[in-house]
């Protein structure tokens, strides 16, 4: 019960999370991927709760979270960070995004087993690192250059 109460707290706003304890014990022991991303949802949003960033920058990223949620695409703090400034920048778009995320996996980092997704987009390569369970959004990066071959050449990468 005491982690329903931590969780339903976190989560109050959230249209995933059970209503009823009731539902919180049937989701946690008879639908684990559901409740493995209801674990990773208030893990997100607690993160973000206790950046120290400003409070509206939270807000921003939170509703980025749901906004891919919406999509069935489940993203991290670092990734929402990212995301939330080049939204601002007007430098990509969330389909801009999801293309990326979507497509197949190229490399595997070495170091840690994430995957990486790379495509060229208005001018910038653009890179989502999702988990090594491909889960969840864990990263996003922009380069004005292709570094895919490089980080192969050093052994950081290797290809899917």
């Amino acid at each position: 019960r005491q982690e329903y109460i931590k969780y339903k707290k976190v989560l109050k706003n959230s249209k995933y999370m059970p209503k009823t304890f009731e539902d919180f014990q049937e989701m946690k022991y008879n639908n684990s991927d559901e409740y493995e991303r209801i674990k990773r949802e208030n893990r997100t949003i607690t993160e973000l709760k206790s950046t120290g960033w400003n409070e509206s920058f939270i807000k921003k990223c939170i509703s980025h979270y749901y906004d891919f949620r919406e999509d069935d695409v489940e993203v991290a703090k670092h990734f929402l960070q990212n995301y939330s400034r080049r939204i601002t920048e007007k430098s990509l778009e969330k389909e801009d995004i999801l293309k990326v995320a979507k497509k197949p996996i190229d490399c595997i980092e070495i170091s840690n087993n994430y995957n990486i997704r790379y495509k060229k987009i208005k001018g910038n390569f653009v890179r989502v690192v999702s988990n090594e369970n491909d889960t969840e959004l864990i990263s996003l990066e922009m380069n004005t250059y292709d570094i895919m071959n490089k980080r192969i050449k050093e052994k950081i990468w290797k290809k899917k």
